[in-house]
């Protein structure tokens, strides 16, 4: 089955589903290496992004009441989950489509967005930068790989590898349990205008993140994280916003990322779900 949307929703006071979308995160990856390769739209230009009132929300840190059953890890997972539709509403996407655009303003930097996941773990991102080029990035089942104008192809593997496929993981948001090694309640801060409880998350293979989930609504709404790329590490916040439903299951249709080398919104126009994908979409692309 097939579906479908890119109309913007309404405003709504009921409890919405939602898949976090945290595979668009993998797109900062290969852009990070872009940043240091850019000459003036490097990573110098590029940091004043991170200085925009609007890309980088102020929070406030509240104690952490450990004794809260509100505030409790457990608690706070089983109303996200909740919050998605339930396990078998998120289970039954086995494919993911999704196009959009890319920018980075003050960097003068802007293109196009795909990406296409499929079950068990297949996927493929495609950035298109304008006066750049294309910077691909995917795992076919058993290869991970990248292809870019700024240090060429090549695989990816070791810490990296892992993080990459734990980010694009279908089903991760419902997975918390398995795919960390320990989720710790820290708190409360302020994501914009709204409170949220934050989670302590160690995976296995890299530093630790912290999860901000909406009091109110139990969404997902930032995620900070030490994203793992060619040319070293670097600290990033990712905010997932504008939730629209697609076939019964709502996904974020902008996700901002900040961070010292590179700032960007990726803004979705079309995401489909339970769409077939040819598997050579996956492979990576060979060289003349």
């Amino acid at each position: 089955m097939e579906a479908s949307n890119t109309n913007r929703p309404r405003r709504s006071t009921s409890k919405p589903m939602i898949i976090a979308g945290s595979a668009v995160l993998c797109l900062l990856a290969p852009l990070l290496t872009a940043a240091r390769q850019l000459g003036p739209l490097g990573a110098t230009a590029l940091r004043s992004i991170i200085k925009k009132k609007n890309l980088s929300p102020q929070t406030a840190s509240k104690p952490a009441d450990q004794a809260s059953a509100a505030g409790s890890v457990d608690a706070i997972l089983d109303k996200y989950i909740a919050a998605l539709g339930g396990k078998e509403a998120i289970k039954n996407v086995t494919s993911v489509v999704q196009t959009g655009t890319f920018e980075a303003p003050e960097a003068g930097l802007k293109g196009l967005a795909e990406g296409y996941s499929k079950l068990p773990n297949k996927f493929v991102q495609k950035i298109n930068i304008d006066g750049v080029g294309v910077f691909l990035r995917g795992y076919d089942g058993k290869i991970g790989w990248f292809d870019d104008p700024t240090v060429g192809a090549g695989e990816i593997t070791g810490q990296e590898l892992a993080q990459t496929l734990s980010l694009s993981d279908l089903h991760r948001d419902i997975k918390y349990r398995e795919l960390y090694k320990t989720l710790t309640f820290s708190g409360k801060e302020k994501v914009g205008d709204s409170d949220a409880y934050v989670i302590e998350a160690v995976p296995p293979q890299a530093k630790p993140e912290k999860l901000y989930f909406d009091i109110s609504t139990g969404l997902l709404v930032r995620q900070d994280i030490v994203v793992i790329s060619p040319t070293g590490e670097t600290s990033t916040q990712t905010f997932y916003e504008d939730y629209r439903d697609v076939g019964g299951v709502k996904m974020p249709f902008t996700v901002r990322q900040v961070s010292p080398a590179l700032s960007f919104v990726t803004r979705l126009s079309d995401i489909k779900v339970n769409v077939p994908i040819d598997d050579a979409k996956f492979a990576k692309p060979s060289r003349n």
